[in-house]
């Protein structure tokens, strides 16, 4: 081999270490990318309806075809309005958001009740950008020592910017203990206890100052005597809250399966979860997450059904086999001590029980079998009786004597003639064999 010979068959040889890598990659990389996410298309629309925004965009990173409404990527300046999961086959969505409001600054000035200046400041109300703020959302700002009894409940914002507002603030005395016991219409105990009441010390505490148990209201409302000796029995009405709708249920194949009036949405924020319906038994939501509430409105959700596993025992037979004796069953064990999910197999290996007075035909050392759950299976093993059978009693042979009045024809010095005979005729047989090999010998060497 030449110079131009060696030169070429090490570029050709670069050339094809070079390529591998070459062609590898793009592969690898587009493997990568079917498998990251999915392709939707979303409209972004405000609570009036208004389109703000949207586009396509990358969701469902793990591949299980359903994605959340925080994946995406709001319009700037916007939150999402609701949420929940969504079927990624389903394509185009459209997705209610709401802008941020970061609230309203609004300053109050307090007074005692003589008119004495107690302070004030800035406060940031209306969060939610609705518009609206609760009393409450000033609790920050107000003195120690004082409660705000004069400015209770909501308030449109709008009222009070660039206004000086001033809020007059009651003084809290040492407030009394006052036992308190409640019942429902029904005059069922519901709940009670000693509870801090009239905290002005005049003598008179409201109703209103008493915590009510969960889920319950008051039917009577005003003020009361304070008396510590006495025990207040107060009559509840029990609070139904949220928002009533309509639901009937069907499955996959459209088929009605029941449904009803219920209670949804017990914070009144116009979103429910489907986790709060009561669903047939033997069923299970295909689609789950937060969805709007309008009232009245009927709502139809498709349910699947609830598939238990059966299961059973799997049994296996193995019966021992006399085939010739007609082929009797001698013997017959039954194992069923495996329970499992039907479809499915079970091993059984057992060892051999051989029956009393009975051999194998064949010299096997256990038994294996695999028997599906909820089925039957036989096996046969095959035996014989043994050679030599337990005697009785009584059985014993009788001793081959002389009838009585004979006697023996020959005498003999023991040995039995019939052996004797026997073996003299098959050594007259070697010994002619013998004879007419020598001659065959014999004749070959001549």
């Amino acid at each position: 081999m030449n110079r131009k010979k060696i030169t070429k068959a090490a570029l050709s040889g670069l050339v094809a270490v070079t390529m591998v890598p070459a062609m590898a990659a793009p592969l690898v990389a587009n493997a990568e990318s079917e498998s990251k996410s999915s392709i939707i298309n979303v409209v972004f629309t405000d609570e009036n309806g208004n389109n703000v925004g949207g586009g396509d965009q990358w969701v469902d990173a793990d591949g299980d075809g359903v994605f959340k409404a925080t994946e995406l990527d709001l319009p700037e300046g916007y939150e999402l309005n609701g949420g929940g999961d969504y079927f990624v086959k389903d394509g185009k969505f459209i997705i209610s958001v709401k802008k941020i409001n970061k609230g309203t600054i609004i300053n109050f000035t307090f007074v005692g009740v003589n008119g004495e200046s107690l302070g004030g400041g800035d406060v940031i109300v209306d969060k939610d950008g609705d518009g609206i703020f609760n009393s409450s959302e000033i609790a920050s700002i107000i003195p120690e020592g004082y409660k705000n009894d004069s400015l209770l409940g909501d308030f449109f914002v709008s009222e009070f910017e660039n206004s000086s507002n001033v809020i007059a603030l009651k003084k809290i005395y040492n407030s009394t203990i006052v036992n308190v016991q409640f019942i429902d219409e029904n005059g069922t105990v519901v709940g009670g206890g000693d509870y801090f009441v009239d905290e002005d010390g005049d003598g008179i505490f409201n109703y209103s100052e008493l915590t009510l148990p969960e889920g319950y209201e008051l039917i009577v409302t005003g003020d009361e005597f304070v008396d510590t000796e006495k025990t207040y029995e107060i009559v509840l009405n029990k609070e139904i809250e949220g928002t009533i709708i309509n639901v009937v249920y069907v499955d996959e194949e459209g088929n009605n399966l029941g449904g009803g009036d219920f209670f949804v949405d017990p914070d009144d924020d116009g979103i429910a979860n489907y986790s709060e319906l009561d669903l047939p038994e033997g069923y299970e939501l295909i689609v789950t997450g937060d969805f709007f509430v309008t009232p009245g409105k009927s709502y139809t959700i498709t349910l699947h059904k609830i598939t238990e596993e059966e299961t059973a025992a799997a049994t296996l037979v193995v019966r021992y086999v006399d085939q010739e004796n007609g082929n009797e069953v001698v013997l017959e064990k039954t194992y069923d001590d495996q329970v499992g999910p039907v479809g499915e197999t079970a091993t059984y290996i057992e060892d051999v029980v051989v029956p009393e007075g009975y051999e194998l035909v064949q010299d096997i050392e256990g038994i294996a079998a695999d028997v599906e759950y909820g089925q039957t299976k036989v096996m046969y093993v095959f035996v014989t009786k043994t050679a030599q059978e337990p005697t009785q009693p009584g059985d014993e042979e009788e001793p081959n004597t002389p009838a009585e009045g004979t006697e023996e024809s020959e005498q003999t010095d023991g040995t039995d003639t019939g052996v004797a005979m026997s073996l003299a005729g098959v050594f007259g047989t070697m010994s002619a064999a013998l004879a007419g090999m020598v001659a065959l010998l014999r004749r070959k060497q001549k």
